[in-house]
């Protein structure tokens, strides 16, 4: 302990590049199969290793080495370093001696900093990690009576809306607004980067534009404005972040009073050459009205003044900064006086109206990439600005009789777009949140396929419904289900020594019908929420009965319980295995996973595709299935 701790103490900053290791150092004391000399000497903890941190000032000091090695790791290996807050907060999560420790706030800096890395897209977004994190920081934080909480609840409800549940995301506000005092905006930045709640405050004015309540909408950014004063940011960015959502209620009706209320609280603070975010959004604004602008429009074609790739915080904001910066191109070129100013910049690419078009094509183009996650817009009111500005490009340039596709830049946005596409189909490292317990329904939002193979699956509808209720607009890739033929159901009775085989009410005639109606629940409530809804019978060979949840890739997970001779099946133990992130199946994953493939494949002899419930009804079936479905 003394060793770690001075290397804690005397290190806390300027550490010499090899740094890592003297905090790996320290980290390896409590790593018992993890000597100096071992290949696999990384500071990580296994699930053993962390159960046996018995005190909490070890486990405290764990994490809060781990969280000084992760901000080492942030200036060369991102993905390290979240991985390492990660394992802090599994440690708080796991370890025995947390279980009643009540002060937590050492873990509270990998929250934030994880947020950060997500939010500057310095990692992969990941809807259902975010989810999982936020709801994570909540619990940790609940109790706290500290800005730490007040942040939790605005990333929590900024998850809310994301999941299609607007009136929740604003019940979770709320709960922060009682919490949030502005006197905390400084604190909050240094742990968080922004002011994530003073965002919160701003996102609520588009979410109840969103709910077309445009009364409360106007009553939150009118809040918003008289916020700024206090929030005392030095950040050009973040101020043009919270306002971003004024900017998209107000748009062109306060045009002229939110330019003023924008040069006060961004362009003030901004020391050195302005940002081109700031010059499109001070030309937006500017030429709000119809007023030509006639102080330099060159720097619009300027070569630096460029696509915005980390856009999505902009987006969910309300306006794509590629939004703003193709108004500003469109603007330019109905506005006609493309030469003026310092036309001669040698970054510029010329001022011609076509080059003017061409370039605002290409920013509208890009954001459009950008507005949906998961196949659901990001920001409706983003979306019809940018189809707005793209459809008015388009209908300019077809009256000068300019053909949209053939400019340098717009050529330049299509081979960005097909590089973008392939990059999505390689394999992405998903960060995983582990914890004790996962309850069934999440586990059905966190996987895009799933199978089931059960006796009669009468609670799985509900189970699918309580899931729906927490994300409406969830769809999933495959959803494959296996029910016992009655010919086997006898097979798996309950029975004592000396008693007859019991069905305790459940005779093969009440399963039949639990099994038909199951069918149907399950068939009216998915049957728009997948790509494959497919209903199987297993006629031989059933010896037990699981789930399996995106089994095929990293992160998936399997539930298995086997049948027992007379035994309840509801009283069968069970086993879980999970494939977990950056390593390998174990032999056991890989079995259970052979089975459900076999069950799954058309060739096999052990279970049958049951027609839907449509077919059954006389109706074609509602999607071309596999070939073997056709019967």
């Amino acid at each position: 302990h003394f060793r770690s701790y001075n290397c804690y103490i005397i290190f806390p900053q300027d550490m010499p590049n090899n740094s890592t290791k003297l905090y790996d150092e320290a980290l390896a004391m409590w790593q018992s199969d993890k000597g100096e000399n071992s290949p696999h000497f990384t500071g990580d903890f296994t699930a053993a290793e962390i159960q046996g941190i018995r005190s909490a000032f070890d486990a405290d000091l764990i994490a809060s080495l781990l969280t000084l090695k992760a901000n080492f790791y942030e200036n060369a290996t991102v993905q390290k370093a979240a991985k390492c807050y990660l394992k802090a907060i599994e440690i708080f999560e796991f370890a025995p001696a947390m279980e009643s420790i009540s002060e937590r706030t050492t873990i509270f800096p990998s929250f934030h900093s994880i947020f950060r890395l997500l939010r500057e897209e310095k990692l992969k977004r990941d809807f259902i990690f975010e989810k999982a994190l936020a709801a994570r920081f909540v619990e940790e934080t609940k109790g706290s009576n500290c800005f730490h909480h007040a942040c939790a609840l605005a990333m929590n409800a900024e998850m809310k809306f994301r999941s299609g549940l607007p009136r929740e995301a604003l019940e979770e506000f709320n709960k922060m607004r009682n919490i949030y005092r502005v006197t905390d905006s400084k604190g909050i930045r240094e742990a968080s980067g922004v002011d994530v709640c003073a965002l919160a405050h701003s996102r609520c004015a588009l979410w109840h534009m969103e709910m077309g309540d445009e009364s409360n909408a106007v009553k939150q950014c009118e809040f918003v404005i008289k916020l700024l004063d206090n929030l005392q940011s030095n950040d050009p960015k973040e101020m043009h972040a919270v306002l971003t959502p004024v900017i998209a209620v107000f748009g062109e009706k306060q045009g002229k009073r939110v330019r003023k209320v924008y040069e006060d609280h961004v362009v003030k603070l901004i020391r050195g050459s302005m940002p081109f975010f700031v010059r499109n959004a001070l030309f937006v604004l500017a030429t709000s009205d119809g007023t030509p602008e006639d102080n330099g429009t060159s720097w619009i074609m300027c070569n630096r003044n460029e696509h915005q790739e980390v856009d999505h915080l902009f987006t969910s904001l309300g306006l794509s900064l590629n939004t703003t910066a193709a108004e500003a191109c469109l603007r330019l070129a109905r506005q006609g006086n493309y030469g003026t100013g310092d036309i001669h910049d040698n970054f510029c690419e010329g001022c011609s109206q076509t080059l003017v078009i061409d370039k605002g094509l290409s920013f509208a183009t890009l954001a459009k990439q950008g507005m949906k996650e998961n196949d659901h817009l990001i920001s409706s009111l983003a979306n019809a600005k940018n189809e707005s500005v793209l459809t008015a490009l388009e209908t300019l340039a077809a009256e000068i009789g300019y053909d949209p596709g053939k400019g340098p830049m717009m050529k330049r946005v299509g081979s960005a777009i097909t590089e973008h596409l392939n990059s999505r189909r390689k394999p992405i490292e998903l960060l995983q949140l582990k914890v004790k317990k996962t309850l069934p329904h999440h586990l059905l939002l966190s996987h895009g396929t799933v199978a089931f193979v059960g006796l009669t699956h009468d609670s799985l509808a509900s189970v699918f419904a309580k899931a729906l209720a927490e994300e409406p607009r969830r769809k999933w890739e495959g959803v494959y289900i296996f029910y016992v033929a009655d010919s086997l159901i006898d097979n798996f009775k309950p029975w004592n020594k000396g008693e007859a085989v019991s069905d305790h009410g459940d005779n093969s005639n009440n399963l039949h019908l639990k099994k038909l109606k199951s069918r149907k629940e399950l068939n009216a409530l998915l049957e728009d929420r997948t790509k494959e809804l497919c209903f199987y019978e297993i006629t031989q060979h059933c010896s037990f009965f699981g789930s399996w949840f995106g089994w095929r890739d990293p992160g998936g997970y399997i539930h298995v319980s086997p049948s027992i001779w007379g035994v309840n099946v509801k009283m069968c133990p069970s086993n879980g295995y999970r494939w977990e992130l950056g390593g390998q199946p174990s032999h056991e994953y890989n079995a259970y996973s052979k089975g459900i493939e076999n069950l799954l494949s058309s060739e096999n002899p052990f279970a049958i595709p049951l027609k839907t419930i449509a077919s059954e009804a006389g109706f074609e079936m509602r999607n071309p299935q596999r070939d073997f479905l056709r019967h």
